[in-house]
């Protein structure tokens, strides 16, 4: 049947994006309903159109945007490791800028 796409959800919509530090490491996407229901329509949006984005907030009230593409060539495209020791010098694309 698939996921109903709720664009009506009155709580603030509160996600935590925590990025993998190195190669192999898991990452975690920790979110209220309200904000992974944003998420899924962010990427329910690139799906269909090839870009979705969805305004968020962290527990401490600060807000962000989130912006999902659906490219099928990542070449290019930075890894977003955090530790140090795997980063990479990669200059963001400018499809992921924009």
């Amino acid at each position: 049947e698939g996921v109903m796409l709720d664009k009506t959800a009155t709580t603030t919509p509160t996600v935590h994006i925590i990025a993998q530090p190195a190669w192999h490491a898991p990452a975690f996407i920790v979110g209220d309903r309200a904000g992974l229901q944003a998420m899924l329509n962010a990427i329910a949006d690139a799906i269909l159109n090839g870009k979705g984005t969805a305004e968020l907030y962290a527990n401490d009230g600060e807000g962000y945007a989130v912006s999902v593409h659906c490219r099928e060539d990542l070449a290019g495209s930075p890894y977003g490791y955090t530790d140090e020791m795997a980063r990479t010098a990669v200059t963001w694309p400018k499809w992921l800028r924009e």
